[in-house]
């Protein structure tokens, strides 16, 4: 195998003996495009990250929450719109299922979630 040394380094030289049709054959043989088109919305601070997509393809726009706790690294990752609106809209069961997390039991950040899931119904990610 040839090599070459350029400033005390070994290098071995590529292999270029693929033709141009080699990689065209390629090009000609595409997949089904299944790219996503998504949105996102987040809010970050030391303590805590939330992070909202919404897949907008289909018709059905579905929205996620992902929410992580810096510190206690508790993590969890929201889907479920009744639920999600449950919570803004203070009933009983949701907050209880929300509040099994100590950092919302923190009137700071319960109403820093208040705050995004406001943001997120304005800009019509959830309704």
């Amino acid at each position: 195998m040839d090599r070459i040394k350029i400033n005390g380094v070994w290098y071995v030289p590529e292999d270029t003996s693929k033709k141009v049709e080699d990689i065209s054959i390629l090009a000609s043989e595409r997949v089904e495009n299944d790219s996503i088109h998504y949105e996102g919305i987040s809010w970050e601070d030391d303590q805590i990250l939330l992070d909202s997509t919404i897949l907008k393809d289909g018709g059905d726009n579905m929205i996620s929450i992902k929410y992580f706790n810096k510190h206690t690294k508790v993590q969890d990752y929201w889907d479920y719109n009744i639920w999600l609106l449950g919570v803004y809209d203070e009933e009983e069961e949701s907050i209880k299922i929300l509040k099994e997390d100590e950092t919302f039991r923190d009137p700071y950040y319960y109403n820093i979630l208040i705050n995004f899931l406001d943001l997120l119904i304005e800009k019509k990610f959830l309704k």
